[in-house]
């Protein structure tokens, strides 16, 4: 692997309680020839000190200056894609800022994309879920009840990759970047993108420890025990649906401009469902083969596409 371009890409913000231990489980891999590409968004804690001191000490650390527009988990991670890419990137890892990972994550990730003779553009594992004191919760596939739905169609009905268990090839950002315009889930349009073309690889290896702190920007599940901050989560609800849409619409456009063939099921997909607002929305949500599998996300999605929801005269406002 010596000839082979390897970038990490970590996104950061107020990061300082996790960081170091997240860097040196990067720097602990066993394979050793790879760029850390890290984008901060503002921190206001030690976050900034501690990426400094760790570059300082170790060259394969690069701390990118800040980004200018607005902040934002998605958008930080397209400024570190966009950087990837000109730095002739061939194979892109995902990481955030609170997790552990395995030792022999990239070695393993990099040999199964070409397993076999298939060429794999995108390939992602499972996780394991550790508290915020690190203790081990069991696996996240498992824990989400999303072991098995690993294909487009399951990627239609409810989000099974997380970034930071995610390697992709350069070639996919041909497809992917630059981000569609107010896109909420960018783990989710870069596998969207790899399965579309039939080249997302699963393994079942719990390859990251994927912490769980209560102040996550996205968790492993959304649960009922997060009921204080409904307003936000059916927000969010709205706002992810909303603009599924007009995200899968614009991959079918970007399929077509480049002469690749358009899945049927994101035509399929298109035909079941409607923006938030209207009683029908969440009616043909119910009906649709494209409903969650997890049935508290299920009860949340019904609930953020009714008219009661999304507005200040919303039942929830406060």
């Amino acid at each position: 692997m010596k000839d082979q371009n390897i970038f990490i890409t970590l996104a950061t913000f107020n990061g300082e309680r996790y960081l170091r231990e997240q860097i040196r489980s990067i720097q602990q891999q066993t394979l050793t020839n790879w760029t850390l590409l890290i984008s901060d968004d503002g921190s206001n804690d030690e976050t900034l000190k501690i990426l400094g001191d760790l570059a300082q000490n170790d060259s394969r650390i690069v701390i990118l200056p800040r980004r200018t527009g607005a902040p934002g988990h998605a958008s930080n991670f397209e400024h570190l894609l966009m950087h990837a890419v000109q730095a002739h990137a061939k194979f892109i890892f995902l990481a955030d800022q609170d997790d552990i990972w395995a030792t022999s994550k990239l070695e393993m990730m990099l040999a199964s994309s070409c397993i076999s003779g298939a060429n794999y553009t995108s390939v992602f594992s499972d996780l394991e879920i550790i508290d915020s004191y690190g203790r081990p919760k069991g696996s996240f596939m498992q824990y989400t009840g999303l072991d098995g739905m690993h294909d487009l169609n399951g990627l239609l009905r409810q989000n099974f990759v997380v970034g930071c268990s995610l390697m992709i090839k350069s070639e996919i950002l041909e497809l992917a970047l630059p981000f569609p315009k107010d896109l909420e889930n960018h783990d989710w349009w870069l596998a969207m993108c790899a399965a579309s073309l039939g080249q997302l690889k699963y393994l079942p290896e719990r390859l990251v420890n994927y912490r769980q702190h209560g102040h996550n920007t996205i968790g492993a599940e959304i649960s009922l025990r997060r009921l204080s901050k409904l307003r936000y989560i059916l927000n969010r609800q709205r706002r992810v649906l909303d603009n599924k849409i007009i995200n899968i619409a614009e991959l079918i456009g970007r399929l077509q401009k480049n002469r690749l063939p358009v899945p049927e099921v994101l035509y399929s997909w298109l035909k079941q469902v409607s923006p938030g607002g209207e009683w029908r929305a969440a009616w043909r949500l119910l009906k649709s083969e494209f409903k969650p599998k997890s049935k508290v996300l299920l009860c949340l999605q019904l609930l953020a596409l009714t008219p009661l929801t999304g507005t200040k005269r919303s039942i929830f406002y406060i």
